[in-house]
């Protein structure tokens, strides 16, 4: 038997305990909010999918603490600094707040372990203590499971030509950029950004005959306007505490003012989009309709659906 433990403290002090034995995975999870145990086969396990990302949890509570002090410190101003022991302890206080907000940016590494419709069944976090553990589980799984198919993002994509590929960039969304190549029998999708990266496969024969038009705003436009905000926010407080020379803060305050109002002003506007769904009623993948790529999505929409009439004649 092979025993693995988790640990997630931003995350209402997460713990996890795992069992893998010779046929089945036994996982408990307690956390001060939840509690719950579970089972799952290895014959269940259709594919194993390698990610990075950053703990959203740690980000927030990063985020939030940092904000608490600089509000104290934009409001209570005056009253901190006559008190030069109270100011240490906030100009600390606030320092290690701004170490743990540039730290929650550092991604983890984590293997997903997925059922035939791509519900996740566990998730394991990669330390350098527990790697060791987690190759022996996968190759556990990877033997019982008999047929597994291992997805990673340092080599996305096949040696085969795809028939299409599509790219889109997203500034505002972190960076993010996401490649999609679609071949005989399936699509690859390749997410990259600050926040994570990840590796997504479905093939034509999961997919349902639905295809989504609409037109709407981009939500990352929503992400910039918050981040700016926060900054902002930030910046105050860091100006308060630490004596930023006013030009300094005059100069940083104005370039997140013009892009708070860019964000707020293009949030409001709607591009075309289309979206795929799975026979389970999920959008597993979606792209923004531009000039540039409108014939080509018009020709992988035709191809996709030729592909589902056939499945659907079988």
């Amino acid at each position: 038997m092979i025993e693995l433990k988790f640990f997630y403290p931003f995350s209402n002090f997460l713990r996890v305990t795992a069992k893998f034995d010779e046929e089945k995975a036994v996982v408990k999870t307690k956390s001060l909010t939840f509690e719950q145990e579970f089972e799952f086969r290895y014959e269940q396990v259709a594919e194993i999918t390698y990610q990075t990302h950053v703990s959203s949890s740690r980000m927030s509570f990063s985020f939030v603490l940092l904000g608490i002090f600089s509000f104290i410190f934009a409001v209570f101003f005056n009253g901190i600094y006559a008190r030069p022991w109270l100011l240490q302890v906030m100009r600390s206080s606030y320092g290690i707040s701004a170490i743990l907000v540039l730290a929650s940016f550092i991604q983890n590494r984590y293997y997903y372990f997925l059922d035939k419709n791509k519900k996740v069944l566990m998730g394991m976090k990669v330390t350098s203590r527990n790697y060791k553990s987690i190759v022996d589980v996968i190759e556990l799984v990877g033997m019982k499971s008999g047929n597994l198919r291992e997805t990673a993002f340092d080599h996305p994509f096949p040696d085969s030509q795809p028939l299409f590929e599509l790219a889109d960039y997203d500034a505002p969304n972190y960076f993010h950029k996401c490649q999609t190549r679609f071949y005989e029998e399936e699509f690859i999708e390749f997410d990259k950004s600050m926040m994570g990266t990840s590796l997504s496969n479905y093939g034509y024969d999961q997919l349902s005959s639905e295809i989504y038009r609409l037109k709407k705003s981009s939500t990352s436009w929503d992400s910039l306007f918050w981040a700016a905000m926060v900054f902002l926010i930030i910046l105050a407080g860091f100006y308060r505490a630490f004596d930023l020379p006013r030009i300094v803060f005059l100069s940083i305050t104005a370039i997140l003012v013009v892009i708070l109002v860019i964000a707020l002003v293009l949030k409001y506007v709607k591009r075309e989009m289309i979206a795929f769904y799975d026979k389970h009623d999920r959008i597993v993948y979606f792209t923004w309709v531009t000039r540039a790529n409108k014939e080509k999505v018009e020709k992988i929409i035709e191809f996709i659906q030729s592909k589902i009439s056939a499945v659907t004649k079988k």
